[in-house]
């Protein structure tokens, strides 16, 4: 069965394995749980960060008591229009950690876990790794590519 949602909690309870999408493009696959627990591709960590997926610990309420509640973070940038996604990786113009290697289609990766990959040149955990400043375009965000 295919199972479409944007619900993040949905697919927690009944998806045995995820396909994260963005801009019509696949860009990271696995098994739920360790997609979840270990994401990889820069995307799939800031959907993770805006669910409130963390906030549902305690089984008597279904709410983590330390959690309160806290605004939801969001991912930076705003979605291009239809048709207009950036070559390269499709995530470019809204990730912290773009640079030139992003203008290049990433290569599937496959991460070490059985049937999880992602397709990220700077996945996450990569300790060389250096965000820009919020307030530094990606690579052709100006040029709306």
């Amino acid at each position: 069965m295919l199972f479409i949602t944007h619900d993040l909690a949905v697919v927690a309870s009944v998806c045995e394995r995820v396909l994260v999408m963005y801009g019509g493009r696949v860009v990271e696959a696995g098994p739920v749980g360790e997609v979840f627990r270990h994401p990889q591709h820069r995307y799939t960590q800031g959907l993770l960060a805006a669910s409130d997926l963390d906030r549902y610990d305690d089984p008597e309420t279904g709410r983590d008591p330390a959690a309160g509640r806290r605004p939801l973070p969001t991912i930076p940038g705003s979605v291009p229009p239809a048709g207009s996604f950036p070559d390269g990786c499709v995530f470019r113009t809204r990730c912290r950690y773009a640079d030139p290697a992003c203008e290049e289609l990433p290569p599937w990766v496959w991460t070490g876990h059985p049937g999880h990959g992602h397709a990220c040149v700077h996945p996450v955990g990569d300790p060389d790794l250096v965000p820009r400043e919020r307030s530094s375009p990606a690579p052709d965000a100006e040029a709306g590519r």
